[in-house]
């Protein structure tokens, strides 16, 4: 496995924005402009990984890199929401024909095309990939050459208020999101979030994080479980962290793309854990406001009560009492002997995972659902299982801590990404696919003809350009790390 994924690692193409892109010098077939004639040609759940003969002719087309992220984002399960189903696209049958896609390997009578996600922001939310995926199709059903649809400009952002400093972030995983988190009860908490908001702020804060507030589409867990995927188009803002989590502002202004159901009346709140956001940057300036009310400076929105008058829960003289993120100085050395261990940790985790990690969980932690791991993974400050109630499973979490800059947290993702790359499973050889951004990075592994238990099964590690506090309770950028197993 080790001399694989290093070979992989080295053949790994990337565009800068991180997406795969088709290699140079590929047979004449491959990245030829395409459109979609048919959509009932669409394989949704072809097995490459059991075709050694097909992997091999994709391969020879395209590169070792990029057929390793074929594999993954071939599969219905990585697709947006509204084609992740067979009844989503008999629905969309039509709309199916509107994607961009290129033509970049063929086999049998069968084509591979890329659907970059960049070029295809025009489409539905529920159809609009969040990073390039593919699809596999009778050859019956694409003609090659045909043109793409015209663009469709995405609007911008609307403006970020400047009462406080924000990120503009990313939802990676709607499992992540705490939906009845009790703030109210917790003083150095509110403290905190104050301390990096504002007392007015943190009122509305109170009342609109919690899902008696949202819209009925995401306001039960059934709804969130079928909205999944189209969670992850919010557009929303870090405001400020405690512990490991995150508060995400979700402008109203900025949602109107959003389905009906899930489309706030006015600006709501999520709270997250940090695993499950991306953050990209830091919001420009503006003017402030004073409108509306809201510590927002939004405008009251017509027909639509304004919020309830909360008693202050905490004084504005009141100083914060909690302790900024622990954050490392350097990163963690890989030597042969902390392989060795790391392997060993990693795959007695990994043997937990058929039986749903349930042989791993220890004592109940204070974040709800989370328990201690009864083994930890070296390095790791915090390993611990965690139940994603959307998915109905749990999940092994470990965290493996902050850097305050980009290369060292940059040199500690590489090193865990080898530790995992050079570990020997009992269960199954593994593929790798990574992504590179600006803001983090992450690699992601999926077993090989895997056995039916491990169906399913992927291993992360992902770092995340992350808000955090320094000594003085300023809002700062740090570097967070996480390893995480689950089941797709």
């Amino acid at each position: 496995m080790s001399s694989l994924l290093m070979i992989l690692a080295a053949l790994l193409i990337t565009t800068p924005e991180g997406m795969a892109q088709v290699p140079a010098g590929t047979p004449a077939y491959a990245a030829a402009d395409a459109g979609i004639s048919d959509p009932g040609e669409l394989y949704s759940t072809y097995d490459l990984t059991a075709d050694a003969a097909a992997r091999a002719t994709i391969q020879t087309q395209t590169s070792a890199a990029l057929l390793q992220d074929i594999l993954i984002y071939s599969n219905e399960r990585s697709w947006p929401s509204g084609i992740a189903t067979l009844d989503g696209r008999i629905a969309r049958r039509e709309q199916i024909q509107d994607y961009r896609v290129y033509a970049i390997a063929r086999f049998n009578d069968k084509v591979v095309l890329r659907v970059p996600a960049a070029e295809n922001q025009h489409m539905p939310a529920d159809m609009r990939p969040a990073r390039d995926i593919y699809f596999i199709f009778g050859q019956g059903g694409v003609s090659v050459g045909a043109p793409a649809a015209p663009a469709v400009p995405v609007a911008p952002p609307s403006a970020v208020p400047a009462d406080v400093r924000q990120f503009s972030a990313a939802i990676s995983d709607p499992g992540e999101l705490y939906s009845t988190y009790n703030l109210s009860g917790e003083a150095a908490t509110l403290a905190s979030i104050q301390a990096q908001t504002s007392a007015t702020l943190l009122q509305d804060i109170l009342v609109y994080s919690n899902e008696r507030s949202w819209p009925s589409g995401i306001a039960t867990l059934d709804g969130r479980i079928a909205r999944r995927e189209q969670m992850k188009g919010y557009r929303v803002y870090v405001i400020a962290r405690f512990n490991d989590k995150v508060v995400l502002r979700v402008p109203a202004a900025e949602n109107q793309h959003m389905p009906a159901d899930m489309r706030p009346a006015r600006d709501i709140y999520f709270i997250f854990g940090q695993g499950g956001i991306q953050a990209s940057s830091a919001a420009p300036p503006i003017a402030a406001s004073s409108g509306g009310g809201l510590g927002l400076g939004s405008r009251p929105v017509a027909g639509v009560a304004p919020a309830p008058t909360v008693a202050p829960t905490v004084a504005p003289t009141v100083a914060p009492t909690v302790a900024p993120t622990p954050v490392r100085s350097a990163p963690t050395l890989v030597t042969a002997q902390s392989v060795s261990a790391f392997s060993d940790a990693l795959a007695l985790l990994v043997a937990a995972f058929p039986k749903n990690f349930e042989s791993l969980r220890g004592a109940a932690m204070e974040e709800a659902g989370s328990y201690t791991s009864r083994q930890s993974l070296p390095g790791a400050q915090k390993t611990y299982v965690y139940q994603d109630m959307m998915a109905r499973a749990n999940r092994l979490h470990a965290s493996y801590g902050s850097w305050r800059t980009e290369a060292e947290g940059r040199k500690a993702y590489q090193d865990l990404v080898a530790k995992v790359t050079n570990s020997t499973l009992a269960c199954c050889a593994l593929v790798a696919s990574e992504k590179v951004e600006t803001n983090g990075a992450y690699t992601s592994w999926i077993p090989l003809n895997p056995s039916s238990e491990y169906q399913g099964m992927v291993i992360e590690v992902q770092l995340t350009k992350m808000p955090g506090l320094d000594e003085n309770m300023k809002l700062i950028e740090e570097w967070s790390l996480m390893l995480r197993i689950y089941r797709l």
